[in-house]
């Protein structure tokens, strides 16, 4: 790490998603289209998590057109699917995590990260853990939540 004055901490502020109907007049403007509701978001905040990725698997196309939708500057943050979390429990997830990485890979610039939450159900096992992140090609680009105290420490 360099010197505090030439190395800032770079901040994301987003939510998790923007297609909720109950911020119709909260957040969106009472009379805009839904199909308008992310340009709207994106002037407001620079980064959003896509938790769909967690319940499902999308085509390479859907990854092309969040990119092309979004602004620049803008960074999306994709939940890792449950497959690998909270069905496999990190274990034996090198090919899941290769294509998945791969899916996030088609954001290009505006992949940010990966956000890896590890299920209450998931032995405390740092060496599980290890693993499952030295299977992404950048393991840097991973965010860890945890869903169990007896991980935090």
């Amino acid at each position: 790490m360099g010197s505090a004055s030439t190395d800032k901490p770079e901040f994301f502020i987003g939510t998790s998603g923007w297609t909720y109907d109950h911020w119709k007049g909260r957040f969106y403007p009472e009379t805009m289209a839904k199909s308008h509701w992310f340009d709207y978001y994106a002037r407001q905040f620079a980064s959003v998590e896509i938790n769909a990725t967690f319940y499902r698997t999308f085509k390479d196309q859907t990854y092309q057109k969040w990119r092309e939708r979004a602004p620049q500057g803008f960074g999306y943050v994709l939940k890792a699917p449950r497959l690998i979390t909270h069905r496999k429990f990190l274990l034996e997830v090198g090919d899941l995590v290769q294509a998945f990485y791969h899916s996030c890979s088609l954001l290009e610039e505006k992949f940010e990260l990966i956000l890896l939450q590890v299920a209450p159900q998931t032995p405390v096992d740092p060496e599980r853990l290890g693993k499952a992140l030295l299977a992404f090609p950048d393991p840097g680009k991973v965010a860890v939540e945890f869903r169990r105290r007896e991980w935090l420490c």
